[in-house]
């Protein structure tokens, strides 16, 4: 998942990181306790080895404490992951989630991920503290042994102050290694979990593409690149060979191939544990959907050959009808027992220079036929092995892909267009205006420098398919393959006819072009159609002949509008509109050649662009100079206070923080205690009978030291990750409310900076370096206290050096500082531009195009800068630590001086040697304080970055207000418009002017325009996400919405967006995230959406008795392809047609546990077709009486529109409907239609006045669509 790669280059990698920085501790420290117990031992005998008896019970414990905690790294590790890919995901679906107001269940999501992260996390650091309790235990156990031990043995040798103090200052000498080791060996815990991981993911299993042979191969088999290279050139040599003996002019041969995507999981539970099936490698898929079923039975061998083109279907070997899957038949030739996607014996020779169309039901394999051929979808197990060594594509040169949910990266638009390419004036003007970018740069600010934003946030959905096509097109020069993934689905009628006319026959004409559609009218005059049903080629030839000889394709013409005739009727034409029984005719294209085409000149109509049609949000923000990325603000100085006081809020009431502070006071103080009554001991020269006395005393302090130490780590773990957690959802919530603009303006990969490294570094670090600073600066206020009440006159030495301490701190704290603020701003663009290569079609598009090489460079450039800072903080400790050195060396060599000066005269020899160990403390806890400040100063700056977010973030209007709606609000949906006017900023020109129009109870309005007309910018609009100017008027059967709160007005409006957002979760939680609804109501939903017979599929080959029962008397049954409805197979390889009017059955037996099918991240293991249907599913469910619709079936195809639209017809029977649509079929049944242009209300009235309009621009757009 994208949550675990992240944890990996944000926390993981940083773990190996830092463990080769430190891990020589473990071969030093071992040495300096060697040659102090050595000295001991000459100083106190045996006693010692009494003494080290508690010290060998803690090392033989230390493997068994590392193995506990290793397990529960890994699991804590995997929590996390869980939590990062949650947060991930709504920050991607940001937009989708406003729009539905599921604010809340969001957040609920991620807190209950993070609660699971804490508990995890919270067993961890408890074995972590028990572990370093015991660590701890070592000096103060064996010193107190030790002393016991050797006064018993030596009863004639009293212990005195010499011996008693250097024995101290020996143990003194361990205590350093001892306490360095058990934070080493965390190190190395942490490191080796982490080096498993990203081992794990190097030793995947690896594609073996072209375009990935230059970096190499992670593969424990063959380590060697070079090898791995040469390997790959001679496959890559003995495959084109085999090629070019069929025919040079031969581009794809598949000879009986069959591809598979991987098996999708179920969620356990709400909480089910991450696994490995969760690193997929096939992320870039978006059509991996399963058919269930077909609309006609033909699954006969059908045969062409035409002009060289040669296609052999076989039989799929199923042999049976269409499958009912609510009487529990649903065995599809393309499903297997397993549930995942397949294509099947794909027979298909495609020579240089063709241009084929593929075309098919939603979900009917049609963008898994072009993974295919670009290498990305796998071969099906058990495939031949001389198919699998064999090369079906030419994939030596890239191969231009334009994916169907365009990839657009956080760059300006040339720089998503040439995607490495040399920038060419001539060739890149050409391409942008046969992809008809022209006017819509006009409508920027600065034109194609402007920088798009996140996911081309920047640009409306038809905008980033025409860029993506641009991409394509630019690469006419280097590739030779050309696979347009349904690239009209966004795109006006106008705009799509010249794209196909200008790009595609005529830009591209010479090249081997495949291009996927639902938009049947481009398929006509393409050179090959191949028609997909259920992963089979079901037909192949021109069009002409496929149209006769496929059912399928027939019975999506049917759907399409267009009744095949006889030979001598084809070109007649039929008017009608979709809902009154008359079908509407397609006319036939003529077929185009070049960019001079007819299409052509259908732009000269268009009227000149305007500077203030912008669509979309924010669009007009970018700066002029487009290619200059924003520099991600960072504090300077010193860190305020106000972050401090903010983080001892969130660790609780100041009676919390008082309490923390006292058990380390007194942990403190029965430390200093130890060496005090230590020289109390040896100065008083007890008798026989009262050393038991002294030992008794000696025992207890250190038996409390122990304790206490112990007590107060598990109350400061306590207290820290009480303030982790609400800092996490204070920045959460703060983030989730910001306004839509934040998310444009800002790169996901700041925010998740702050949700990955920063949190973690608050959850395991902070508290630990703000007690561990504040232990140094106790230990140095006692240190001088005991100094000036006992040997007042070592304050002369102190004090010089105290103030050269000072004037080091000065120097080093605010430097060390500040790189750790750029440290933290470096690491941003690793992780933005890392995240760009995580989404959907990313990877796919990059190796497509040969820019693995390129993206590694720039990769490795960003890790550079990333590390540069670490360089600097490494060096500056280095100086820091040499002079801290010199001034304890001159401390200790001054206090020394000063004993020996007053010897006999103003010190006796306890005090002296106590002055002196204090004076070696001194030193040290001075330089670990100087040190500790630091850290301590670095550690506050991600508390600074997540108070950032969490404080000063713009707000949302609020979620409630005391205008609040009766709940059965909207109960008409008549909406009411006047004056709307609306800009994107403070300062831009307006992209709505005055809109004023009202709608009645239960209408159905379609809202047209060309691009930047303001369609969708309308729709926002009524959602609040943009604020309208002073002065609109918005009600919705007399509420004014502008008063309302944004969760009542978003929760009681049902929105199917343009792009809809899946979320990696079950398709009940998908559907239902708060949970308000029965499994009933969800299956039913399912059911109106089109999408319950494919759920049913998933169901590990469901049989007869898991299907459910269903209605018999039913003359409809779902079992077309993706749901389509169809009548019941009469006989075998008869024709089904769409019908209307069924009504869903109850729900199956195993409902429940259909509904725990797992949607993948971003729903890749859905077709964009289905994920469309998931969205109308949260419509139906939402049950409003005012519904918007954006573009809600742009991505199916014709026969699954009109079953849709009539499914939305009759679930909200009697509501009122605006949809947005760029196929006029879509809404030509609606009661009004409203036309928009430049922001204004240009036409409103029923479809038919329109169409009779004389210059009327509705009829215009009719006409251009053919229609």
């Amino acid at each position: 998942s994208t949550g675990r790669l992240n944890n990996m280059i944000t926390t993981d990698v940083d773990k190996a990181r830092r463990v080769v920085r430190y891990i020589h501790v473990l071969l030093v420290s071992p040495v300096s306790v060697i040659i102090s117990l050595v000295s001991l031992y000459h100083l106190i005998g045996v006693s010692v080895f009494i003494g080290l008896g508690w010290m060998a019970i803690v090392i033989l414990l230390n493997p068994i404490m590392m193995t506990l905690a290793s397990k529960l790294e890994d699991k804590q590790q995997s929590k996390t992951d869980a939590r990062v890919q949650k947060v991930t995901e709504i920050i991607s679906a940001v937009q989708v989630i406003k729009c539905y107001a599921w604010e809340e269940p969001s957040l609920q999501k991620v807190e209950a991920a993070r609660a699971a992260e804490l508990r995890a996390m919270w067993v961890l650091y408890c074995v972590y503290t028990v572990f370093e309790g015991l660590w701890s235990s070592v000096i103060p156990v064996t010193t107190a042994v030790m002393f016991a031990s050797y006064s018993i043995m030596n009863p004639s040798t009293p212990l005195d102050p010499a011996t008693a103090f250097t024995a101290v200052s020996l143990l003194g000498m361990v205590q350093g290694p001892l306490f360095a080791i058990p934070w080493v060996v965390t190190l190395v815990i942490e490191s080796r979990v982490a080096a498993a991981r990203l081992e794990r993911l190097f030793f995947k299993q690896e594609t073996d593409l072209p375009a990935i042979s230059c970096i190499g191969t992670f593969s424990p088999e063959d380590t060697s690149a070079g090898a791995a290279a040469e390997a790959a050139a001679a496959a890559t040599r003995e495959a084109v060979e085999g090629m070019d003996s069929l025919g040079s002019r031969l581009m794809v041969d598949f000879q009986g191939e069959s591809f598979q995507w991987p098996k999708m999981r179920r969620r356990a539970s709400a909480e089910g544990e991450e696994g490995e099936g969760s690193d997929d490698d096939n992320d870039d898929d978006d059509d991996d959907g399963d058919d269930t079923g077909s609309i006609s039975d033909a699954t006969s061998t059908t045969a062409a050959s035409t002009n060289g083109v040669s296609v052999a279907v076989e039989p799929s070997g199923s042999g049976a009808a269409a499958a009912d899957l609510e009487s529990g038949g649903g065995d599809s030739s393309t499903t297997s027992k397993s549930g995942h996607f397949k294509l099947s014996n794909l027979h298909l020779q495609v020579p240089k220079g063709s241009l084929v169309a593929i075309v098919g039901a939603t979900a009917s394999g049609k963008t898994s036929l072009l993974h295919a051929v670009l290498g990305e979808m796998p071969l099906a197990a058990g495939s031949d092995p001389a198919l699998a060594r064999r090369q079906a594509v030419k994939r030596e040169k890239p191969i231009a892909f334009a994916p169907q949910q365009p990839w657009i990266f956080n760059a300006s638009i040339r720089q998503n267009i040439l995607f490495g390419q040399r920038y060419d004036e001539k060739a890149y003007r050409e391409v942008l205006k046969c992809c008809d970018l022209e006017k819509d740069f006009e409508l920027l600010k600065a034109g194609d420098m402007t920088k798009v934003g996140e996911k081309g946030i920047a640009l409306s959905g038809g905008q980033k398919a025409r860029v993506c096509l641009a991409r394509a097109t630019y690469r006419k020069t280097t590739c030779d393959i050309f696979l347009l993934d349904d690239p009209y689905s966004a795109l006006d009628a106008h705009v799509a006819r010249k794209v196909h006319v200008e790009t595609v026959h005529g830009a591209l004409r010479r090249k081997t072009r495949f291009v996927t559609t639902n938009r049947l009218e481009f398929a006509e005059d393409c050179d090959w159609v191949v028609v997909l049903k259920d992963g089979n080629i079901d037909a192949f030839g021109t069009w002409p002949d496929v149209r006769k000889s496929s059912a399928t394709l027939q019975a999506l013409l049917e759907a399409h509008g267009d009744r095949q005739q006889d030979d001598e009727d084809a070109a007649e034409n039929s008017d009608g509109r979709m809902g009154g029984g008359n079908p509407l005719a397609i006319v036939d294209l003529t077929r185009a050649t070049s960019a001079n085409s007819t299409g052509h000149g259908e732009e000269v109509q268009l009227p000149p662009p305007q500077p203030h049609l912008v669509r979309q949000l924010s669009r007009e923000g970018s700066e002029p100079d487009g290619q200059e990325d924003e520099e991600e603000t960072r504090a300077s100085g010193q860190v305020r206070k106000e972050v401090f006081f903010y983080y001892l809020r969130m660790m609780g009431r100041p009676i919390s923080v008082m309490l923390l502070a006292g058990l380390y006071l007194v942990s403190e103080l029965i430390q200093i205690s130890l060496p005090v009554w230590l020289a109390h001991w040896t100065a008083s020269s007890p008798t026989e009978d009262e050393l038991p006395g002294f030992l008794r005393v000696y025992v207890a302090l250190s038996a409390f030291s122990v304790i206490f130490m112990t007590v107060r780590d598990i109350v400061g773990n306590v207290y820290g990750f009480r303030a982790a957690r609400r800092m996490h959802f204070a920045m959460l919530s703060s983030v989730l409310r910001a306004p839509l603009s934040f998310f444009q303006d800002t790169p996901h990969g700041r925010i998740i900076n702050r949700f990955s490294k920063d949190t973690s570094e608050i959850d395991k670090d902070l508290i630990w370096q703000m007690l561990n600073t504040f232990v140094p600066i106790l230990s140095c206020i006692g240190n001088l206290a005991l100094v000036s009440s006992t040997a007042y006159f070592a304050l002369f030495a102190f004090l010089p050096v105290f103030w050269m301490y000072y004037k080091c701190w000065c120097y080093y704290n605010p430097v060390v500082l500040d790189i750790k603020r750029i440290t933290k701003v470096s690491s941003s663009p690793v992780y933005d531009h890392f995240n760009n290569l995580c989404r959907e079609n990313a990877v796919s598009t990059v190796r497509a195009h040969h820019q693995v090489e390129r993206e590694c460079r720039r990769n490795s450039k960003l890790v550079g800068e990333q590390q540069r800072p670490q360089y600097c903080q490494m060096y500056v400790e280095n100086w820091y630590f040499l002079c801290v050195g010199c001034m304890g060396a001159f401390l200790v060599f001054a206090v020394g001086v000063v004993v020996v000066l007053t010897k006999g005269k103003l010190i006796v020899a306890a005090t002296a040697a106590l002055a002196l160990t204090f004076a070696t403390q001194f030193e040290e806890d001075v330089r670990n304080l100087i040190g500790q400040v630091a850290e301590f100063s670095m550690a506050f700056n991600c508390v600074e970055r997540v108070m950032e977010y969490s404080t000063t973030l713009a707000s949302e209007a609020a979620l409630t207000t005391s205008n609040t709606p009766p709940p059965d609000w909207p109960q008409a949906g008549v909406l009411e418009v006047k004056h709307l006017e609306v800009r994107y900023r403070p300062g831009l020109p307006l992209v709505l002017k005055g809109l004023t129009f009202t709608t009645e109870a239960g209408e159905r309005v379609g809202v047209v325009g060309r691009t930047g007309a303001g369609k969708s910018s309308l729709l926002i609009t009524l959602l609040r996400i943009v604020e309208p100017e002073e002065g609109s008027v918005l009600r919705l059967d007399g509420v004014d919405l502008l008063t309302l709160g944004l969760r009542d007005l978003r929760s009681k409006i049902a929105m199917i967006p343009q792009e809809p957002i899946l979320f990696q979760e079950s398709f009940r939680y998908n559907c239902d995230p708060f949970g308000r609804h029965s499994t009933q109501e969800v299956w039913h939903a399912l059911c109106e959406a089109q999408l319950a017979p494919w759920v049913m599929s998933q169901a590990n080959g469901a049989s007869a008795s898991a299907a459910g029962a269903t209605s018999t008397s039913s003359s409809v049954v779902y079992g077309g392809d993706e749901g389509s409805l169809v009548e019941p197979a009469q006989e075998p390889g008869s024709t089904t047609e769409l019908q209307a009017g069924y009504a869903p059955s109850e729900a199956p037996a195993n409902a429940e546990e259909l509904l725990k099918i797992e949607v993948k991240e971003g729903g890749q293991n859905l077709s964009a077709g289905q994920r469309q249907m998931v969205a109308i599913a949260r419509a139906v469910l939402r049950r409003s009486k005012f519904v918007l619709l954006d573009e809600a079936t742009a991505a199916l195809d014709s026969a699954t529109d009109a079953a849709i639209q009539q499914a939305v017809r009759r679930c909200f029977a009697g509501a009122s409907t605006l949809t947005i649509a760029h196929r006029l079929q879509t809404i030509m049944d609606s009661d009004r239609i409203l036309v928009l242009e430049s922001g204004s209300v240009k036409e409103l009235g029923p479809p038919a006045e329109l169409r009779q309009k004389e210059g009327g621009v509705f009829r215009a757009m009719v006409e251009e669509a053919r229609l």
